[in-house]
């Protein structure tokens, strides 16, 4: 039997393991809202979950984060601006996740 919020091997073998520098991303959104660091979080997370570009899909990006698609394409532009995403064929993606 596993304890809550302990993960079993199935759950580990379906979801990645990320090696997450703490201060790398606080150093990296320290000027960002809450709102905004929660969403980048999200993005991230899907990012390394599916090892392919966020959509171009509003709705599904929406859905995905439990957020409105307003409230999505509002983050997603103050993301983009930021240049924590970036635009690339099928969606947004982030440059560092290219990179790793």
């Amino acid at each position: 039997m596993t304890n809550i919020g302990e993960p079993n091997g199935d759950f580990k073998a379906r979801y990645p393991y990320v090696k997450f520098y703490t201060d790398d991303w606080q150093r990296a959104t320290r000027g960002l809202s809450l709102e905004l660091r929660g969403a980048y979080l999200d993005c991230l997370c899907v990012l390394y979950e599916t090892e392919q570009p966020l959509p171009h899909d509003d709705n599904w990006m929406a859905h995905r984060l439990h957020i409105s698609a307003r409230l999505w394409r509002s983050v997603r532009g103050k993301l983009v601006d930021l240049g924590k995403l970036i635009e690339c064929e099928g969606g947004w993606t982030n440059p560092r996740v290219q990179k790793e």
